[in-house]
């Protein structure tokens, strides 16, 4: 009986791992060769952005940044799902662009406290 060498145990789960590897870095490679979407939801345009869902919301909401309403009815009532073109972002990053900014800005200082007792004694 010829005995079976520990080597070709781990030489198999090696090249295993670097198939997976392999396959892995194959769906990378596809998936950024790919044009970036048009189309982005509220979260991807935070996500891109680095800031939290609700600044996206509120920023659609007063009007500063385009997006279109995709409004259903579906559940307990009306809800809005908002879709922002890649164009709309870079045109409002580009009116927040400001020359000159001072490193050192002063701080606001805090109004006095009032004599006012809230809780009542």
């Amino acid at each position: 009986m010829v005995a079976k060498d520990p080597r070709d145990d781990a030489n198999a789960d090696v090249v295993s791992a670097l198939e997976r590897i392999e396959h892995l870095l194959h769906s990378i490679r596809i998936a950024s060769s790919q044009p970036p979407r048009e189309w982005l939801t509220i979260q991807e345009v935070a996500d891109e952005l680095r800031v939290s869902r609700d600044t996206i919301e509120r920023l659609v909401l007063s009007g500063r940044l385009k997006a279109t309403e995709i409004s259903t009815g579906n559940g307990a009532g009306l809800r809005h799902r908002f879709r922002i073109r890649r164009d709309w972002i870079n045109e409002y990053l580009k009116t927040g662009i400001v020359d000159n900014v001072s490193v050192t800005q002063p701080h606001r200082k805090r109004q006095n406290k009032t004599d006012i007792d809230f809780i009542g004694d």
